[in-house]
């Protein structure tokens, strides 16, 4: 199974954005609201280097392979590329 999971905020436009962008292209994902987890939040942001939500990784489970995108505009470029090459 290949899914992106996005660590997020949810009172954060960017956040929304993203989940809305995944599901305009049918991607797969998981959004995991960290509002209630300060200290879990503070941990992803130092593992991914990240300071700002939201966070995103593409989870790709049959190559058992992460990849960091990175924010929305991030994720926003990626799709830009896959969309030149021709694939999704």
């Amino acid at each position: 199974m290949r899914y992106y999971k996005v660590i997020a905020k949810k009172d954060c436009s960017f956040c929304i954005k993203t989940a809305l962008l995944l599901r305009e292209r049918k991607q797969q994902f998981e959004f995991c609201d960290l509002d209630c987890s300060a200290d879990l939040l503070k941990e992803y942001k130092r593992r991914y280097n990240q300071n700002t939500v939201p966070i995103i990784i593409l989870i790709d489970e049959a190559a058992g392979s992460r990849m960091v995108i990175g924010g929305f505009s991030d994720l926003v470029e990626y799709f830009y590329r896959k969309d030149l090459e021709g694939n999704q």
